[in-house]
């Protein structure tokens, strides 16, 4: 067991300092694959200002589109890269019961007969962050994605990672949506758990114009913790997205990746979802999105991650 010495200083967009040390405990740690999320036609642009990566983050908007699915899951395994892929019945709680009661069966054998025919394993999530939703709701949404796992591994077998993609605020330190364990526990059934071979979460940081937030890598820490620690899951944990404000964030998440022995994580690198809250100056553009912009310092801090991930061709 070998342990990582972190310490982080920083001043967020109000002035105020927030800092931190410890250690983290890794045991046997292996890279983890390290992606993007952004627009589709700004791929090759988004790779030639970070460099290579080897993951990509894939959707299909909230209706069952097989066709579009397939053609991005395969145009990304053309590219070497593993696709991370996403796709919803509806986008509703009622599309979760229909889908728990086997009204989507014909579309899942389909996908995962499909996923058979590529040429290496994809990871694919069902309905990924599926809040707000009340628990009871939640354990619907568990009860369709375990019917769904168990039929696209019948059909797929080893070609297909399956597993969920939550939203990662359940398990943060700050969060008014913070969970407790045995909150998890009422949706992430035995039976659930037992379906999938990887776990993922999105992380977001929660700094804004008015508000230092938190940033993603204390909610990644809690998510590892649960499922390695209190959980004792272990198959592979991912981050569907994640992202970040603070250049030091990101080795911070670099060691929570490591720390957790995650197999992959992808960065929301792109300029959907501007906010107008989003804080100035931090080298966010104009106007301020998740967009990681070249020559910035948040640019500078990625592309040092990315350099330690063993990423062919950087």
């Amino acid at each position: 067991m070998a342990t990582i010495p972190w310490a982080w200083s920083g001043v967020d967009a109000q002035g105020n300092h927030r800092a931190g040390s410890g250690t983290l405990a890794v045991a046997g740690a292996t890279l983890p694959l390290m992606g993007m999320v952004t627009v589709y036609a700004d791929w090759a642009a988004r790779v030639a200002e970070t460099g290579p990566v080897n993951m990509r983050r894939l959707y299909v908007g909230s209706t069952w589109n097989h066709s579009q699915l397939v053609a991005r899951i395969n145009a990304a395994h053309a590219l070497g890269l593993v696709p991370y892929a996403s796709m919803k019945n509806g986008g509703t709680v009622a599309s979760w019961s229909q889908l728990a009661a086997g009204q989507f069966d014909a579309q899942i054998d389909a996908l995962g007969a499909a996923l058979a025919q590529m040429p290496a394993p994809t990871r694919i999530a069902y309905h990924h962050e599926p809040r707000p939703a009340t628990l009871a709701e939640l354990k619907i949404w568990g009860q369709a994605h375990t019917r769904f796992n168990l039929r696209i591994k019948a059909m797929a077998g080893a070609k297909a990672i399956v597993g969920p993609c939550d939203n990662g605020h359940p398990w943060s330190d700050m969060s008014f949506a913070h969970l407790s364990n045995a909150d998890l526990d009422s949706y992430y059934t035995d039976a659930f758990v037992a379906s999938c071979d990887a776990v993922g979460a999105d992380f977001y940081d929660g700094e804004t114009d008015t508000s230092s937030g938190e940033p993603a890598w204390p909610k990644a820490r809690g998510f590892w913790r649960y499922w390695r620690e209190y959980r004792g899951f272990t198959g592979r944990l991912d981050a569907g997205e994640w992202n970040f404000i603070e250049p030091a964030d990101v080795e911070l998440m670099w060691q929570q990746l490591l720390a957790g022995q995650f197999w992959a994580a992808c960065v929301f690198n792109s300029p959907e979802n501007n906010r107008a809250d989003l804080p100035t100056n931090k080298g966010l553009g104009t106007p301020p999105s998740w967009l990681i912009v070249p020559g910035t310092p948040r640019m500078a801090a990625f592309r040092a991650v990315l350099d330690k991930a063993g990423i062919p061709g950087r």
